[in-house]
């Protein structure tokens, strides 16, 4: 419970106007998978917008407990698990990735985006705008990813220094549907090919 009190408390609120934006980019009606779905933000957004069936997969337990706590429906299933090791049996009309390919090597981020690619026809990223903002905002993005830690910061200076989301969309063969800048973040919904 404090885990979830922690990233609800501090992170959630930085993050909720960029997942209501999200949430906009989804048909009613579709069947999403989120890879690192957190606490289940995006979750909660998509169940009240209508979305047909939801699976959210992340690698800690503490924050799949606390996205159950806010998304209890049979069509909505939060698995604690590997997403790259999983068997999934399901196909979906969306994959999203939300502020989630900046923090992991880009080997690792392709390697996600290609089982990803496998199980969906569009895949929605949400991250980092490159280059970000100067000021505060900027600052700020800056100092969080900081304090996240030692590799987390080296995988967020690499993201920026390859071009962040749009170097991951051509290296994927992706076909941009729809793209969107809001504050800090990009928001790009890609075709699978």
């Amino acid at each position: 419970m404090a885990y979830k009190n922690w990233y609800d408390i501090l992170i959630s609120p930085l993050l909720s106007g960029l997942t209501k934006r999200i949430a906009l980019q989804i048909e009613e009606g579709a069947n999403l998978l989120e890879v690192g779905c957190g606490t289940g933000e995006l979750a909660s957004a998509l169940h009240y917008k209508g979305v047909k069936s939801y699976l959210g997969v992340d690698l800690t337990p503490k924050m799949i407990e606390a996205a159950r706590g806010k998304v209890a429906h049979p069509n909505f299933t939060f698995i604690a698990d590997d997403f790259l090791i999983i068997n999934i049996n399901s196909q979906f009309n969306y994959a999203v990735f939300s502020m989630i390919i900046h923090s992991v090597d880009e080997y690792l981020a392709n390697r996600l985006i290609c089982k990803a690619k496998a199980l969906s026809s569009m895949i929605v990223f949400a991250d980092y705008l490159v280059p970000q903002p100067k000021g505060f905002k900027g600052f700020l993005v800056k100092l969080i990813e900081r304090l996240a830690g030692k590799e987390h910061y080296t995988n967020f200076t690499y993201f920026k220094s390859i071009g962040g989301i749009d170097h991951f969309v051509r290296t994927n063969k992706l076909t941009i549907v729809k793209q969107l800048d809001y504050e800090v973040f990009r928001i790009v919904v890609t075709a699978v090919a």
